[in-house]
């Protein structure tokens, strides 16, 4: 049973070929847009989990970075070229603001 009063603190949620939960009675988990940075990666030729259901829990964040695999399946890319073109910056784009807030609390 998933209590939705728990609170979970996250810095930013990758998600690979991520599909909304089923069954349909933890849809109400997913109501509020998630405020958590995010980044979700799937493919055109996925056939476990279609596209229109990663795009759909894409959705529910707040400003999704979206990655479309054309022609890939379900699997996570594991070759240098393909993670370095999407993963690289959004994790550099997170230890930025990370340094960032770092530096402002510093000067306060």
């Amino acid at each position: 049973q998933i209590n939705p009063r728990t609170h979970f603190s996250f810095d930013f949620i990758i998600c690979f070929s991520g599909p909304m939960p089923r069954p349909d009675s933890l849809l109400r988990l997913f109501e509020n847009r998630i405020q958590c940075p995010s980044l979700h990666v799937f493919g055109t030729a996925d056939k476990l989990i279609t596209p229109d259901r990663s795009q759909e829990l894409a959705a529910c964040f707040e400003s999704p970075q979206v990655v479309v695999n054309e022609g890939g399946g379900h699997f996570v890319p594991v070759k240098k070229a393909e993670m370095t073109a999407f993963l690289a910056p959004f994790l550099e784009s997170k230890q930025a603001k990370t340094r960032n807030q770092s530096s402002n609390d510093a000067s306060t």
